[in-house]
């Protein structure tokens, strides 16, 4: 028996593994397996997979009572849309050493960013993450 990343199957051999990059830069993994036993011959079989979800970040200081409305919006928006959401001080960050952030989108907050990029500022456009977040989805289910 052998397997890869959590895959076992009884009589397959891996062909190949690509990691490729998908819609706003979602990981996503092409796993190629050919089935040897079987009373037909060989069967190729290919399986696409989501390595990660989509990544919400958002930037934010403290003390601004915009930036935890925007925050809660987006932990609600998470858990019925399943996207990964952290947030980041950019004052805090700055003082670590990152002024980047707090030179770049300080004057702004809060700004959402969507794996890495700029999505939204000072709230959260729901209808536009929505679709970003479905085309996204989209990517992966139409190379399946």
């Amino acid at each position: 028996m052998r397997g890869h990343a959590g895959v076992a199957c009884h009589g397959a051999d891996l062909l190949g593994d690509q990691l490729v990059g998908g819609a706003f830069g979602a990981r996503i993994s092409r796993k190629f397996l050919v089935v040897v036993p079987g009373p037909h011959g060989s069967t190729l079989t290919a399986t696409l997979a989501r390595v990660s979800r989509a990544h919400v970040e958002l930037l934010t200081r403290a003390g601004c009572t915009i930036c935890e409305q925007v925050y809660d919006r987006l932990a609600e928006l998470a858990t019925e849309l399943d996207f990964e959401l952290s947030a980041t001080d950019v004052d805090a960050a700055a003082t670590a050493g990152n002024s980047a952030l707090r030179a770049e989108f300080g004057d702004r907050l809060p700004v959402v960013l969507l794996n890495g990029r700029e999505h939204s500022y000072w709230d959260v456009d729901v209808a536009r993450l929505r679709a970003d977040l479905a085309r996204g989805r989209a990517v992966v289910d139409d190379d399946g």
